[in-house]
């Protein structure tokens, strides 16, 4: 990777970031926070951020992209998997992505400081925090990924139009 005006700036070609979590680190409400730039090579399943090491982890969760210009929030339930409706974002533009997790499985997910979908989860799993590949290790994020911030709470509209107005 390289940096890019303080961006991560990845090239989808194996580079990523991970760190594990553990129980102490106490996610039942959290929130993760990031500003990412789509390149114009992005394809499908390239993954922004991901959440352990199988995608076949019950609970597993990550966002990637969809299309060439639309990422989605998927996780592996015990019933299948669930996934967000298609959330377009243009190519070679900054844009503040908010998932925010409550303790009782409820995710939304913030695009533009605008709430995109709010999705009920049965199962819940965050061992690793995996940034720029998915949960295979398979497809990796080809454009900028800056300010990846994680709270261990769930943040208020407030927060994040606070937090989308830093970078507008």
């Amino acid at each position: 990777p390289s940096i890019d005006n303080g961006s991560w700036s990845l090239e989808g070609n194996q580079v990523y970031g991970e760190y594990e979590l553990t129980t102490s680190n106490n996610l039942d409400n959290f929130s993760i926070s990031m500003r990412v730039r789509i390149a114009n090579e992005s394809e499908r399943h390239d993954s922004i951020v991901s959440s352990s090491k199988s995608s076949g982890k019950i609970g597993s969760w990550q966002i990637g992209m969809t299309g060439s210009t639309a990422i989605k929030f998927s996780s592996q339930q015990l019933n299948g998997s669930i996934s967000s409706d298609d959330l377009l974002l243009s190519k070679n533009s900054w844009h503040h992505i908010v998932l925010t997790k409550s303790n009782s499985n409820e995710i939304k997910i913030y695009t533009n400081n605008s709430l995109s979908e709010t999705l009920q989860l049965n199962d819940w799993s965050i061992e690793w925090l995996r940034v720029g590949t998915n949960r295979n290790t398979a497809n990796f994020w080809e454009g900028n990924i800056d300010d990846i911030r994680i709270y261990d709470y769930v943040l208020s509209t407030e927060n994040i139009n606070t937090l989308y107005q830093i970078f507008k």
